[in-house]
């Protein structure tokens, strides 16, 4: 409560005197002779240089067009300030607010005499052609006499208010250190709490985990050392078959279902995983999900990808992380192809340019998601559990043991995408 009244309090300081300040660095008038800095750059590459009335050269149609825009623009933004300028009294100086008008009539006589010289074309008379030329000559020079006293009234006008403001920054200033002080040790107490409640959290997820991978391997254990030894032990039996058509189907059928427990006892418990065996782990995974599936699957790992400075748990929660993705694709997706990456990139956020992290990709070309569904999957908060999507919360559990971050990307019927990034260490 105390933090919050603090924030509150230095950022309404901050926007009053930031608005003022505003007000005295963004001044209108300072705009108005910027877009004259390009409207004047492009009459002199492509109109001015070519008037020379006394060899009656005069410039081509397309550089008329060129100058007619150039003048209506600058005309329509002069107009717009000084419509502002009659609602706000502070928005544009009261001295120059008949510079402004004058830069408009200016304007407008050059749009009028640009237009009469397009509409005649080859009939107007040659005295009238160089006087409508003479004219916009004229007013140039008048606009750029202008334009020199509007930036002198802005520099004298600044120089004016900034004394003001800078006394009032100052006392500001003061201020804001002592709150900032207060505000320090409170934010410090705070971060030193939330340390201690991450801490406490990983600690927590990785229990949770940790019983979860006894469990699977008990299990592993289980079936391997009851039902598949029982089923092993079922094929002595079907020599006694009198029909040999029977006791091979019999045969076949305990030979599929072997295998099925096979395939379960190996995604329960994997191989052990060691920083060199992780890859060939993912492709034996990937193999295994292919065969059974029937999804094309391709797993790519570049070569600078190091996987040394990960301990037997992170192996083992980037192991899974990928399992359980290729798991929700054949439950969900109804996909035909999927995608794993991993590569290196530099760390996001950090300083130093040599620290890098690993990027995990895991696409599919399948149905995709709803923006609902994506959104509640894509919330910052872990225990965030989607109504028959349990394995996205496994997931987002193993990657924050990792220290990294995820998101999820798609589109309806066209795929869903999952970025994971992980900083090396």
């Amino acid at each position: 409560m105390k933090k919050s009244f603090l924030l509150i309090l230095i950022s309404l300081f901050f926007t009053v005197f930031l608005t003022a300040g505003c007000k005295l660095v963004d001044n209108s008038d300072d705009d108005i002779i910027e877009i004259w800095g390009k409207t004047n750059s492009e009459l002199v590459k492509h109109f001015l240089p070519n008037i020379e009335l006394k060899k009656g050269l005069y410039p081509t149609q397309n550089q008329l067009y060129i100058a007619h825009i150039a003048f209506t623009n600058f005309k329509a933004f002069l107009e717009r300030q000084k419509d502002l300028k009659d609602r706000d009294s502070s928005y544009i100086s009261i001295s120059n607010k008949e510079i402004v008008t004058r830069l408009i009539t200016y304007c407008d006589e050059n749009i009028r005499s640009i237009e009469d010289i397009v509409n005649k074309g080859k009939q107007i008379p040659v005295e009238e052609k160089k006087e409508l030329y003479s004219t916009i000559q004229r007013n140039v020079y008048f606009i750029l006499d202008d334009m020199l006293e509007l930036d002198h009234n802005c520099s004298k006008e600044f120089k004016s208010s900034i004394f003001i403001y800078i006394n009032s920054l100052l006392m500001l200033i003061m201020i804001v250190v002592v709150l900032s002080v207060v505000l320090v040790f409170i934010l410090a107490s705070d971060a030193k709490e939330k340390t201690i409640q991450v801490e406490q959290s990983k600690d927590y997820v990785t229990h949770v985990l940790m019983a979860q991978e006894e469990e699977r391997s008990r299990l592993s254990r289980e079936l391997h050392d009851t039902i598949a030894q029982d089923l092993r032990s079922l094929f002595s039996h079907t020599a006694e078959f009198s029909d040999s058509r029977t006791a091979s189907e019999v045969k076949e059928k305990q030979q599929e279902c072997l295998n099925q427990i096979r395939a379960i006892c190996y995604k329960l418990s994997p191989p052990d995983l060691e920083e060199n065996d992780i890859k060939t782990a993912l492709e034996e995974m990937v193999q295994g999900f292919q065969k059974k599936t029937k999804i094309e699957t391709r797993l790519t790992v570049v070569d600078d990808v190091d996987f040394s400075g990960f301990d037997q748990d992170d192996l083992l929660n980037i192991y899974r992380v990928v399992q359980e993705s290729l798991t929700n694709i054949e439950k969900h997706s109804k996909a035909s192809e999927a995608t794993i990456l991993f590569r290196l990139a530099p760390l996001s956020n950090s300083l130093d340019e040599k620290k890098t992290q690993l990027v995990i990709i895991i696409s599919d070309d399948g149905k995709g998601m709803h923006e609902h569904l994506l959104s509640k999957i894509n919330s910052q908060k872990k225990e965030t559990v989607v109504k028959g999507h349990f394995g996205i919360k496994n997931i987002k559990e193993r990657v924050f043991l990792l220290n990294g971050q995820i998101k999820y990307s798609s589109f309806q019927d066209c795929g869903t995408e999952i970025k994971i990034q992980v900083p090396l260490k």
